[in-house]
This record gives structure tokens, sequence and C-alpha cells, in this order.
């Protein structure tokens, strides 16, 4: 059972820092974007 606990952490802790990756990816897309646009 503390396996699949463990497991299941390191699968949201995976999750969490891809979905914050992508954020960060897109509001730099965003700024670029305003950037080239001005």
């Amino acid at each position: 059972m503390i396996l699949i606990d463990s497991i299941a952490n390191g699968v949201n802790i995976v999750l969490n820092k891809s979905t914050l990756f992508e954020v960060h990816v897109y509001f730099q897309a965003e700024a670029l974007s305003d950037l080239t646009r001005s």
C-alpha cells in the first residue's frame, strides 16, 4: 500500500511540474506575440 501511495505521489508531482511548465511556456509565447505585435 505504501508503494502505491508513493507511486501516485510521484505521478502527481510530475503532472504538477509539467502543468507549471506548460503555463510558463504559454505565458512566454503570449509575451513574445505581444512584443512582435507592437
